[in-house]
């Protein structure tokens, strides 16, 4: 099932999501596993965004994401140099 259309089912289900957002300019690999160090079972969704993009880190970071959790990673570009083809969608 693809993401948008499990994200519509939940929505006409009731049931609750949660979306945990990343900002690529924020990235740096002891700020992802500190992420992973919490109970990170109730994330539903990683969004990957931000408003400014003063270094190119999105392809890094999703890659590095990829390796680190199994959760759908999902593109929130603040502008068009967010935009990457090895997120989920």
């Amino acid at each position: 099932m693809g993401i948008l259309k499990k994200i519509e089912e939940d929505a006409k289900s009731g049931k609750k999501s949660l979306a945990l957002l990343i900002d690529p300019d924020e990235y740096n690999e002891d700020y992802i596993e500190s992420l992973f160090s919490v109970d990170f079972d109730h994330v539903s969704y990683i969004f990957i965004g931000g408003s400014l993009l003063l270094k190119s880190e999105t392809d890094k970071l999703i890659e590095h994401l990829r390796k680190s959790c199994n959760k759908p990673l999902i593109l929130f570009p603040g502008n068009a140099k967010h935009v990457s083809d090895k997120a989920d969608a």
